[in-house]
């Protein structure tokens, strides 16, 4: 019965829902043969619609072939889905059969991402941050992180519980960069919204006194709520120290002046540093060697997708 529902459950999402991904679009330079929609395993894509801020986000779901677990199925969130979601999906789907995965947990994946039409950069500056409390120039207003936290907790979780059953004890979320930062801004704000908070290279300097200002109001909610997460963070090397190979790059002295400014690495070092002295809360910190901002994504993605499962097998 439980495959029965779940098949019935896939069937429904995709009637629903589905929208393949095509691997050659029409302005291609291979547009001219014989060519077939390239559709991406377990994984649908849907626009669901913020009902605070009528925002149309694009979902990205990726849903196990095999039928849920009793307690429901673990649940990953990613945040920037249009450029990483593939990548984690596949680094889930790779872990999902090493013989250390004695559990044999299955995870369903998440993204939250925008229509391709959109200026994306601009609406992910917006949504996964609070207000900036620096004088760092920026491009696009900040300051909607609320607003987002609200349309996933009230708008997508909700609609995901309708066709899915989720396990809300296996909860994470993962983010990069400004995602990073949303992802602690959840922490401090909403540390019950998942068990288990993965910041890579999370974008501190945007506001530094996040954490050390709400330190002992979550420290408070915490012990009040009997919540014991998971936090992991991690940065590049070259987030803050220049590297070599970019020597031949325009502008480089505009660049380094702001590596410096940020001090992306030693905010994060410190931030872990104050993260560990939480009693309820199971912190690790990993420094990335001769990555920078970009190039870390592939190695946070993996480290991070290792620690979630290893946290689900608790």
């Amino acid at each position: 019965m439980i495959r029965l529902w779940f098949y019935l459950t896939l069937v429904c999402l995709n009637f629903l829902l589905f929208s393949p991904v095509k691997a050659i679009n029409s302005n291609s330079p291979l547009a001219g043969l014989s060519t077939e929609p390239l559709t991406i395993n377990d994984t649908i894509t849907f626009n669901l619609q913020n009902k605070k801020t009528s925002q149309i986000y694009k979902i990205f779901a990726s849903i196990p072939k095999e039928p849920p677990p009793e307690d429901g199925y673990p649940i990953i969130y990613i945040t920037d889905a249009n450029s990483i979601f593939d990548t984690v999906r596949e680094t889930i789907r790779s872990y999902e059969k090493r013989p250390d995965n004695i559990h044999k947990n299955h995870a369903v994946l998440v993204g939250i991402g925008y229509p391709p039409d959109q200026n994306i950069l601009k609406l992910r500056t917006y949504d996964l941050t609070p207000p900036q409390n620096t004088l760092i120039p920026i491009l696009y207003k900040t300051g909607g992180a609320d607003y987002f936290y609200h349309f996933i907790q009230d708008d997508l979780k909700p609609l995901l519980d309708k066709h899915l059953k989720i396990n809300h004890h296996k909860q994470a979320i993962f983010g990069h960069s400004f995602g990073g930062l949303f992802t602690i801004y959840n922490l401090i704000y909403h540390p019950d919204s998942y068990q288990i908070y993965i910041a890579a290279s999370p974008s501190l300097w945007l506001d530094p006194s996040i954490i050390d200002k709400h330190t002992q109001s979550f420290k408070s909610s915490l012990d009040v709520h009997k919540l014991h997460p998971t936090l992991s963070l991690s940065v590049g090397e070259y987030e803050q120290k220049f590297p070599d190979y970019w020597q031949s790059i325009p502008q480089v002295a505009k660049i380094k002046q702001q590596l410096l400014r940020k001090q992306q690495v030693s905010r994060i070092l410190a931030a872990c540093e104050t993260f560990k002295k939480i009693d309820d809360l199971s912190t690790t910190c990993t420094k990335f060697e001769n990555e920078d901002h970009q190039s870390v994504i592939p190695a946070s993605i993996g480290r991070a997708v290792a620690i979630i499962f290893r946290s689900f097998a608790q």
